[in-house]
């Protein structure tokens, strides 16, 4: 049951019509990004002069009717044009999610999308919570200028065990083995983990910091797994980190 049931376990997509409108205060533009079958939606928000994008892969819930207000909030933060995608079956996009692999050829193709677009520019990556693997998973690409990780795990085998300590773990169609993909990682890399997390464990984000050598962790004290931007010291250190690491001036 574990076996055939995993994606109901993981994935909670919400669909969006098709016609849906978003009520964004800034510019944005709608985009599907085609992978094998699957027919991606995603958004690009825009700001008058970016000092590049942040490629934002999201959590497991939700789509971008909802998503698409953190992206807003975090370009008008950074000065960066940020690019979201839904996974299949989440907002406008078509399908369903079916395995790793697919997941991982969509985050591909995302970036290699944001590359073509911003060809001297730089591009960040940006996973927060199930999409923080797949940020993991780019982050070795030589274009990638800096990584910043939200609530992370070391893999989703990891998360696995600590909730269901018998499980064998060749059960699971979704490791997500960021612990070993981070070792790859070249760029500079952000982790923000709040210590009350009561979804992934404060624990995990830790220690991903720690195999990767080249992070910089920040706790967030009495942070929980979806309110870390209600924290100043969440924004001080994401710009500051970009600051460091981009070459543009701040924006206040």
């Amino acid at each position: 049951m574990v076996f055939f049931k995993q994606e109901k376990l993981i994935f909670f997509p919400s669909p969006v019509p098709e016609d849906f409108n978003f009520p964004f205060n800034i510019s944005f533009e709608e985009i599907y990004i085609k992978s094998d079958d699957d027919r991606v939606h995603s958004l690009l928000l825009k700001t008058a002069q970016p000092r590049g994008v942040i490629v934002y892969f999201h959590g497991n819930a939700g789509a971008l009717d909802g998503w698409g207000e953190v992206g807003q909030t975090l370009c008008l933060q950074t000065g960066f044009d940020v690019w979201m995608i839904d996974y299949p079956g989440y907002g406008k996009s078509s399908g369903a999610i079916t395995s790793q692999a697919q997941l991982l050829r969509i985050a591909e193709a995302t970036l290699a999308q944001a590359k073509e677009r911003y060809q001297t520019q730089n591009i960040v990556l940006f996973g927060r919570s199930l999409g923080s693997g797949l940020a993991v998973y780019l982050g070795s690409d030589p274009r990638v200028k800096a990584l910043i990780l939200e609530t992370p795990y070391l893999s989703l085998t990891a998360m696995a065990k600590s909730r269901f300590p018998l499980l064998p773990t060749f059960l699971m169609k979704y490791p997500m083995q960021s612990s070993e993909w981070i070792t790859k990682v070249s760029a500079p890399v952000l982790i923000l983990h709040g210590n009350e997390d009561e979804v992934i464990p404060f624990t995990q984000g830790k220690k991903l910091s720690e195999i990767s050598k080249k992070a910089v962790f920040v706790e967030i004290n009495r942070g929980h797994h979806n309110d870390l931007e209600e924290f100043p010291k969440f924004w001080d250190s994401i710009k500051g980190f970009l600051n460091q690491h981009t070459g543009n001036k701040d924006v206040r």
